[in-house]
């Protein structure tokens, strides 16, 4: 994944085994936003997790939760 879209990623965007790229962070006249969708229609992709990730994405969450509450990440 792209940074921008690493940025952009919301707990909505991972299930059924994927985490499904449908945004991007992009540049604008006020500064740095997250877009509504990504730069091109080739942006928009499935890419599957595996055990590993799946992991790390789970840790990532509670350590997320610990810090700032479950309002920390965005879930839609």
């Amino acid at each position: 994944m792209r940074c921008g879209e690493i940025g952009a990623l919301k707990n909505s965007d991972i299930y059924d085994g994927m985490i499904h790229v449908k945004r991007t962070i992009t540049r604008g006249t006020a500064g740095y936003e997250i877009g509504s969708d990504t730069k091109t229609t080739h942006g928009q992709r499935n890419i599957p997790i595996n055990a590993e990730i799946k992991e790390i994405l789970e840790h990532q969450k509670h350590i997320n939760t610990m810090m700032s509450g479950s309002k920390a990440t965005p879930t839609s």
